[in-house]
């Protein structure tokens, strides 16, 4: 289809829908680097669209800054945090939406969709945020430091100033 005719008919179906409470139009599954999100941006911008960021809470800090980036988090309504049963820290996606001063909307906690959807206070998402983590991604044992910083002997002295 060709971007005058996709965006025509996109914004006939919003003519069409604009009777509707909400309507959701979902980018799943194009990437925030492919070029073809820029082109569906453009074709969105319709004046009924109020655009929400999926933010995927799972990210890490610097992917979920590229996402916002390239989805123009600046002209967003707000946000949706999504992966929170998935994410370990919250803290990447909390500090991008503060940083971009995005309202958090809703947050999702599963598949499901609306069960899984909820609204969560901030001082919930602090909190969630803030709470104390079972076990880090990294263990050493001390026995283990040994065998990583164990400093090879050089066979002579004049090795040293090689």
């Amino acid at each position: 289809m060709e971007r005058e005719t996709a965006t025509k008919f996109i914004h006939d179906l919003l003519d069409l829908l604009g009777g509707k409470k909400l309507v959701l139009i979902d980018t799943a599954g194009m990437a925030q680097r492919d070029q073809r999100t820029r082109e569906l941006l453009d074709m969105l911008a319709h004046r009924a669209i109020q655009r929400l960021l999926v933010v995927n809470a799972a990210s890490q800090g610097e992917t979920i800054e590229d996402v916002m980036q390239a989805y123009g988090a600046a002209q967003c309504r707000g946000a949706v945090v999504s992966k929170i049963d998935e994410a370990v820290k919250l803290a990447p996606a909390l500090d991008a939406l503060i940083r971009h001063k995005l309202r958090v909307m809703g947050v999702a906690n599963g598949q499901r969709v609306p069960e899984d959807w909820h609204r969560l206070s901030s001082s919930a998402l602090i909190q969630r945020a803030l709470r104390p983590h079972a076990m880090p991604a990294w263990h050493i044992e001390p026995a283990d430091v040994n065998l990583m910083f164990a400093a090879q002997r050089p066979a002579t002295a004049s090795a040293w100033h090689a």
